[in-house]
């Protein structure tokens, strides 16, 4: 089995242009699971090629 990870964002401060908050996304055997999806999360996403409609689970591991 595949299993990767891409961090989508580090920046969890403030968001720019070219940075937005904390988000992850790991994929396995051809679905997605996003943990702490952010702002701009999807744009990112779009720039790295992953599908949307490949989403499985989103998981928030705290709230603010």
């Amino acid at each position: 089995m595949t299993f990767n990870i891409t961090i989508l964002g580090t920046n969890a401060a403030l968001p720019g242009p070219d940075t937005i908050t904390t988000s992850v996304i790991a994929r396995a055997r051809d679905q997605y699971y996003l943990f702490d999806c952010g702002e701009g999360m999807q744009s990112k996403m779009m720039t790295y090629g992953f599908r949307r409609n490949r989403i499985f689970a989103i998981f928030i591991t705290h709230l603010h």
